[in-house]
């Protein structure tokens, strides 16, 4: 029966799977989400120090809702009229700093608001999630 459940989850890993290539399609007046790889602890709060209002999406290449949620994310962010920044952090790529945050589920969202976590959620949320966010 393990191998059964096994053989279902390896099958949908691989169909599941997207491109492992991410591409920001941007204009001058759409905000540029930040990609980021290799992000450290003290990297990390670099990004965010300073800033007045940055969501932090935590996801991955594969990761169904984590697609569903970016389009949705990219136009809140642009509807803030640069109120807010939008930072993306790729788990697999920055497995250090995921493991010191303790995610375990993605997608995951931070909010800052002047370098302090005022906000988290778990799983694919709308905008309006997002608005309670702010």
């Amino acid at each position: 029966m393990r191998n059964v459940l096994y053989s279902f989850v390896i099958f949908g890993l691989l169909f599941s799977c997207g491109s492992k290539e991410k591409t920001v399609e941007t204009s001058a007046s759409q905000a540029s989400p930040v990609a980021s790889a290799s992000l450290t602890e003290a990297t990390f709060a670099e990004k965010i120090k300073g800033k007045p209002m940055v969501i932090i999406d935590y996801n991955a290449t594969w990761c169904g809702p984590c697609k569903q949620l970016s389009p949705i994310l990219k136009e809140w962010v642009k509807a803030q009229k640069g109120k807010v920044e939008l930072i993306e952090i790729d788990v697999d790529e920055n497995q250090e700093l995921a493991k010191f945050k303790k995610i375990e589920a993605i997608p995951y969202l931070e909010m800052y608001k002047n370098g302090v976590k005022t906000w988290s959620s778990v799983g694919l949320i709308g905008k309006e999630e997002l608005d309670k966010s702010l």
